[in-house]
C-alpha cells in the first residue's frame, strides 16, 4: 500500500524519492504544502503534524493556516475539510 502510495501521490514541494522513514521521532511535515494525487488531482491535502500537549507553536502555524485559507476568495483554494 505505501507503494502505491509513494506512485500516486504528487507534492509541490517534495522530492519523493528523498522521503525517508524514521521510527523514532515524528515527520516533519507543513501544513503550507500542498499534496494532490494522481488517481483525483482535485483533492488536495495539507497534512500537519498533529498536537501534542503544549506545543502552541504548532496549534499557533494551524490557525495561521485556516485564517489564510478563509480569506481566499477562489473556492478552488479554500479550505473544504480538517479531518
Amino acid at each position: 500500500m505505501a507503494s502505491n502510495l509513494q506512485t500516486n501521490v504528487r507534492s509541490a514541494n517534495t522530492d519523493l524519492s528523498q522521503v525517508g522513514v524514521n521510527h523514532s521521532e515524528p515527520g516533519r511535515h507543513s501544513v503550507w504544502q500542498e499534496n494532490t494525487f494522481s488517481s483525483n488531482a482535485q483533492l488536495v491535502i495539507h497534512e500537519g503534524r498533529g498536537f501534542e500537549a503544549a506545543d502552541t507553536k504548532n496549534l499557533d502555524e494551524i490557525k495561521n493556516f485556516i485564517s489564510h485559507c478563509a480569506g481566499m476568495t477562489e473556492l478552488e483554494r479554500q479550505l473544504h475539510c480538517i479531518w
